[in-house]
């Protein structure tokens, strides 16, 4: 006879083994797809510079100037790439034409986009069962993230997102580790590891240096008040946060002479941005509707006038993408010819023009915020369910003052509210709120598992009470 110890001993196991199957099952089938648009061609100019010219710059001048670009993280990944796999074969002159590199060279980071998304999952389920004490929780974790078929729909491209996916989730769960170590001897080692997470996740998503000033804000504040809130070892935490970028921004300055940390995507997310605070009501409305995933698009056709709906189109001409991206850098070269500025100077001085735009329109800027929202979100399969819970959570963490929590949930939280504040909040800039969302899943389904026991409990005993004894 099977012992039902044994058997709750095997499910656990064999439900998280279910959950990877399924999800290496789908998603393990790439599609065709073009693969050198968007953000790519940079990362792999800055690997190529690096390998052969052993200086991480963007620039397709051979030899490359120092240059500012993107953000190190992701390139350094693709430096490693190409001196271990098929990806050495990629010559910048793949660039110049679509098609010149084989898909093939490209597998292994698409490959290892997938490893980083499913170890991604397994560091979420681990901060969930961590901060519930529950195995189950950390069954919804894992599945949260390993099951999200929208999060998914990114694994054809080689992109950045997949590594700041695996360094957000990690950054939760360490921050749980710390917050729930720290009265023992390695809690330190626990807050070095959370800080230098953060740091390190700053040099994949620059997005995330925000987070730091209000950090440190709040660590000041609660220094001042001896809050019972502040862990032990913060201003540790915050210090090894701030030392990478530092670092990266300090090289910048010495090579390039700006001490940035990337290029002038700050400057073309405020003007992508501060276009939608010119939106009319009509337009409001139909950015709701041609925002929501599925259907949205076609239901706005169908409804709205081909003036109000096209611009929403990332390839319509005179629409909010177009003009909110290429608009910048004319308005950084009529700076530079007419003020005769240089060209950090002119980025500045348009980005302050571009602020100022934003902050004379504050009813639109305001106006705008929940429906650019709402077009990030529907990054997450399950955000039904994930964000009414994550709300909830954060509430009542809040309202305990529940460190260990609030700590594990403030960089999705703070993705989700950032970006529609400062860019067009496509889908994919919120796939670093997953970590967020799916803990809010994993403690909602914490809360509601004890109320489903005793229904399920309360329904076999009256069924047992309705069923007729044997007749002796």
């Amino acid at each position: 006879m099977v012992n039902p110890s044994s058997l709750r001993r095997l499910a656990l196991p064999l439900v998280l083994l279910t959950i990877l199957g399924a999800s290496l099952g789908v998603n393990a089938r790439l599609k065709d797809r073009p693969l050198l648009g968007g953000d790519l061609p940079d990362y792999l100019m800055q690997a190529w510079n690096l390998n052969h010219h052993g200086l991480l710059s963007q620039d397709i001048s051979q030899p490359p100037r120092p240059v500012l670009g993107r953000e190190p993280g992701y390139p350094l990944l693709l430096a490693a790439l190409m001196r271990t796999t098929a990806l050495g074969g990629f010559q910048p002159s793949c660039l110049t034409q679509p098609g010149l590199c084989p898909r093939a060279m490209f597998r292994p980071a698409l490959a290892l986009g997938i490893g980083m998304a499913l170890a991604a999952a397994a560091a979420l389920g681990w901060a969930a069962f961590r901060l519930t004490g529950w195995r189950g929780a950390g069954v919804v974790g894992f599945g949260y993230v390993a099951l999200n078929g929208q999060m998914w729909s990114w694994r054809h491209f080689p992109q950045s997102d997949y590594l700041g996916l695996l360094l957000a989730c990690g950054l939760a769960a360490l921050a749980a580790e710390w917050v729930l170590r720290q009265g023992l001897p390695q809690g330190r080692r626990w807050a070095a590891a959370t800080g230098l997470c953060l740091g390190a996740l700053i040099l994949v998503k620059a997005a995330f240096l925000w987070l730091l000033p209000p950090l440190l804000l709040a660590w000041a504040w609660m220094r001042w008040r001896r809050a019972v809130l502040l862990p032990r070892h913060a201003g540790l935490v915050l210090a090894l946060a701030a030392l990478p970028p530092a670092l990266w921004m300090w090289r910048n300055g010495v090579q390039t002479g700006s001490f940035a940390l990337t290029d002038a995507r700050s400057g073309i997310a405020l003007s992508t941005r501060e276009v939608f605070d010119h939106m009319g009501w009509w337009d409001w409305l139909c950015a709701w509707v041609f925002w929501t995933r599925g259907f949205g698009d076609d239901l706005a056709q169908a409804v709205f006038p081909a003036a109000v709906w096209q611009p929403y189109l990332l390839d319509a001409a005179g629409g909010y993408y177009d003009v909110g991206q290429n608009r910048y850098p004319v308005l950084v070269q009529a700076a530079m010819t007419a003020r005769g500025l240089p060209l950090a100077a002119a980025q500045a001085a348009v980005d302050r023009e571009m602020l100022g735009a934003i902050l004379a329109h504050p009813l639109g800027y305001l106006a705008s915020l929940p429906a650019l929202f709402w077009r990030g979100i529907w990054i997450d399969e399950f955000v039904l369910l994930g964000l009414p819970a994550l709300a909830l959570l954060v509430r009542r963490a809040w309202r305990l003052g529940d460190a260990a929590w609030l700590l594990a949930l403030l960089p999705g939280v703070f993705n989700l509210v950032f970006y529609p504040a400062v860019s067009l909040n496509i889908p994919r800039y919120q796939i670093t709120a997953l970590p967020a969302l799916g803990l809010g899943a994993a403690w909602a389904a914490w809360r509601l598992w004890p109320l489903a026991e005793a229904r399920a409990r309360a329904a076999m005993a009256r069924r047992r009470a309705a069923t007729p004894t044997p007749a002796a």
